[in-house]
């Protein structure tokens, strides 16, 4: 991939321009992180966990008997972020482990339920905020968009530019 750009150094230089009003990775950066940092220190405050904990109580309260690998691709989290967070949570009593053949599977306790539970209602209160501005259709046509746009991942992830 070539990009042409003038030289003289008084004159207009032209560059590539991203607006991030008008970028969407951008856009969906600054909404993503805004929502987990302020998710995470309500979390934190209230109920002594952060993001990373409320991801892995969600995907353990949808499919008990998860592993560690299950977690991670469904939250895209890294191992070792995952594992730090269960050995946290497991010290808490929010879940426990049972070993089957080679397989760590985790299980949320009534504690760990109950937290879900509790946070689940605000997460939901807080998603309800966040798109209190859109209508019914307008919501579902965003989410048609981001599962589209989700789709695309493996095309975007799998480009090279250099490699063309």
């Amino acid at each position: 991939m070539t990009r042409k750009s003038k030289t003289n150094s008084r004159s207009s230089v032209e560059h590539p321009r991203i607006d991030g009003d008008a970028y969407v990775p951008a856009l969906l950066s600054h909404l993503n992180n805004n929502l987990s940092s302020s998710s995470s220190q309500l979390y934190l405050r209230h109920f002594g966990i952060g993001i990373n904990e409320w991801r892995i109580l969600s995907v353990l309260s949808n499919r008990p008997m998860s592993n560690t690998a299950h977690i991670c691709a469904t939250v895209f989290m890294h191992k070792t972020v995952a594992s730090r967070s269960i050995r946290e949570m497991e010290a808490k009593a929010l879940l426990y482990i049972e070993k089957h053949a080679s397989q760590r599977l985790m299980l949320l306790t009534a504690k760990g339920q109950r937290m879900h539970d509790d946070i689940a209602e605000i997460a939901l209160a807080r998603e309800s905020l966040l798109l209190s501005g859109l209508s019914a259709d307008e919501r579902l046509n965003l989410l048609d968009y981001l599962r589209r746009m989700r789709s695309h991942l493996p095309k975007v992830e799998g480009w090279d530019p250099f490699e063309e």
